[in-house]
């Protein structure tokens, strides 16, 4: 997949190889305590609530990294950027409608589907550009994305 370039105005060409391999890294106040503290909170509600509460997560994980995937965009100079309050108003939303109102299982809801749904969204789902867009690192729950992750856990304790 790499463009041939010609080599010296010669018949003679090479394949251009990029100027650095991305370094990606996952940072452990972005990522690594949201995603345990996300799975800790799905635990205990599946304790109480059963299976009942597995698919308005699923689907508020899903609906969360399309918005994050679709909303982060790339600056020059400072690299992938999601927006700040997205993220976590589409999961309080998520977790108000598909749970049918306020209380616990709708704050959870919110709150792993605001957390996991930025990260895969925002974070996971933008590797495969970052090579495109000649990154040199990406910190996955790191710059540009630990506000709108760390806004989505705030939001979430609102319909609690």
């Amino acid at each position: 997949d790499t463009p041939e370039m010609p080599l010296f105005g010669t018949g003679n060409s090479f394949a251009r190889q990029p100027v650095w391999e991305p370094l990606v890294s996952l940072n452990l106040g972005g990522a690594i305590i949201p995603l345990a503290a996300s799975a800790y909170l799905l635990y205990r509600s599946y304790v109480v609530e059963g299976s009942g509460i597995l698919l308005p997560v699923a689907a508020g994980v899903i609906i969360v990294a399309i918005i994050a995937w679709l909303a982060t965009r790339y600056i020059p100079g400072y690299g992938l950027r999601a927006p700040l309050f997205m993220p976590g108003l589409v999961a309080i939303l998520c977790g108000l409608l598909l749970n049918g109102g306020i209380g616990l299982f709708a704050a959870v809801t919110a709150f792993v589907a605001g957390t996991t749904g930025t990260l895969l969204g925002a974070g996971i789902a933008q590797l495969p550009r970052i090579r495109d867009m000649e990154i040199a690192e990406v910190s996955i729950g790191g710059s540009g994305r630990f506000g709108a992750i760390f806004l989505a856990c705030i939001l979430s304790a609102v319909i609690a």
